[in-house]
């Protein structure tokens, strides 16, 4: 027990909260699961190679498959760590690809303008010229001199284009919506999907699942780092629009048996009940139980009336050094009747071992200090066992 100002509070040892690895725990339950996304790449890359270099498949089949292959590996690079907001964007953007391919594959007038649409990137990229002013005068020259040689032929390609198809053609290479396109194509299941995906891609709040969730205590709890639900989700997607990507190159490369090209696909299409409990698992046991303790500014001060500020990160078990903040004048008269309070009533709570105690500050702000490196909190700080929450000024405790 340690006696504070506001009464007697037991000596805990509190243990620094950990960041987890959610790759490493994935790996730890279902270790077949990166080997088997390694193969599906392996795989995938045997295929991309044949299509990409075969003059005779329309370019914009070609250009449609990488891509498709490109977010796929993205997909399965995510889904390994379990991210599953990335993970849902990439299936999303598979997806997509998907649809297209189909409608390449069936319209020689589509496939034409969706390659007319190429010009689009590098005549965009000029015009924002992203970074040029942070470049030195040579380098500024070089770079600007690139983008307008590629960017300027690349716009006057695009507004010839837009002027024989319309002002249409500036918005999208197709007049066609994409479920409306699904449909056609018979993969209408897939939209379902897509527009879950959209939500996450978009910011919408009702793409925040895995983020956010309502505790039965009646607090909402906001969570930072991996949306774990999300990668079951993004998984069976991202397998049923790759699967429609290789249909829709069958359509235009009977040549070559894709069956060949699909065993690792279906190896790692096995694995999605296991991947399912296993992120769920993690997923339940990561969630808190209790109301999460927000950032809050401590005040550490010696007998001397000397103060260091810091900001509290109780969810990364942290202290990092601040600035200290310029105080309303009646919380700076609180605070220095606290330390004298302190300083005169409680001399013994400075021990040779510990000489600077800390007040958690209710309804005070701090800036971290530029370039800080935090330390652990409980090289200053003490937890007592009864309620965190602060009641007063401040709960002081040695360190």
């Amino acid at each position: 027990m340690s006696e504070t100002p506001f009464g007697w509070a037991e000596r805990v040892s509190r243990p620094p909260e950990q960041y987890f690895d959610a790759g490493a725990l994935l790996h730890e339950r279902i270790p077949a699961f990166r080997s088997a996304a390694w193969s599906v790449t392996y795989e995938q890359l045997a295929l991309v190679a044949q299509v990409a270099g075969d003059s005779a498949t329309h370019e914009s089949v070609r250009l449609l498959f990488n891509l498709a292959v490109n977010d796929f590996r993205d997909l399965l690079h995510d889904l390994g760590s379990g991210s599953g907001r990335s993970a849902m964007r990439a299936a999303r953007a598979v997806m997509e690809h998907a649809i297209n391919l189909h409608t390449v594959a069936g319209s020689l007038a589509e496939a034409s303008r969706y390659m007319e649409h190429l010009d689009q990137g590098p005549a965009v990229l000029r015009d924002l010229a992203p970074g040029i002013e942070r470049l030195s005068r040579r380098d500024r020259s070089a770079y600007q001199h690139a983008l307008k040689r590629v960017g300027a032929a690349a716009r006057d390609r695009f507004t010839r284009s837009a002027a024989v198809h319309g002002t249409w053609f500036e918005r999208g290479w197709t007049q066609s919506n994409l479920r409306d396109r699904a449909a056609t194509h018979g993969i209408e299941h897939l939209y379902g999907y897509y527009k879950l995906a959209s939500l996450v891609t978009h910011g919408s709040a009702g793409g925040a699942l895995g983020s956010i969730r309502d505790h039965p205590g009646g607090f909402r709890i906001f969570r930072t780092g991996p949306a774990l639900e999300l990668s079951p989700v993004a998984f069976w997607a991202g397998i049923a629009g790759y699967r429609e990507v290789l249909a829709a190159l069958q359509k235009v490369r009977s040549d070559i048996d894709l069956s060949a090209y699909s065993g690792a696909l279906d190896e790692l299409d096995s694995l999605w009940g296991a991947y399912f409990r296993a992120i769920s698992d993690i997923d339940r046991r990561l969630w808190p139980d209790e109301r999460v303790r927000p950032p809050g500014a401590v005040l550490a001060f010696t007998q001397t009336k000397a103060r260091r500020w810091y900001l509290h990160l109780p969810m990364a078990a942290s202290l990092i050094p601040a600035d200290a903040p310029d105080l309303p004048d009646w919380v700076e008269e609180q605070v220095a009747g606290l330390i004298d309070l302190v300083v005169a009533n409680q001399p013994h709570m400075f021990r040779s071992d510990q000489r600077w105690l800390t007040a958690h500050l209710d309804h005070v702000t701090v800036s971290p200090t530029p370039n800080a490196r935090p330390i652990p909190d409980t090289a200053l700080m003490e937890f007592p066992s009864e309620d965190w929450e602060i009641r007063t000024l401040g709960t002081v405790g040695d360190g």
